[in-house]
């Protein structure tokens, strides 16, 4: 799973990283949300980290990865 911000990397995980079960996917009125703790990818961050992605996707993306059983 990969998100950019314009040129700016937020989200690298693969599928198989025993972090990306400590991923959030859900849907809001269209909108995709991604969250997760910030502890796990940076040991001196605390707190939760939000992105939000506007598509037209967002409920199949989170099908999609809810479909991967991870």
């Amino acid at each position: 799973m990969i998100a950019f911000r314009w040129r700016k990397r937020l989200i690298n995980t693969d599928f198989d990283d025993l972090r990306f079960s400590g991923i959030s996917f859900t849907v809001d009125e269209g909108i995709l949300i991604v969250t997760h703790d910030a502890s796990l990818y940076r040991d001196d961050w605390s707190g939760s980290l939000e992105y939000r992605f506007r598509t037209p996707e967002a409920d199949r993306i989170v099908e999609l990865v809810c479909s991967l059983n991870v």
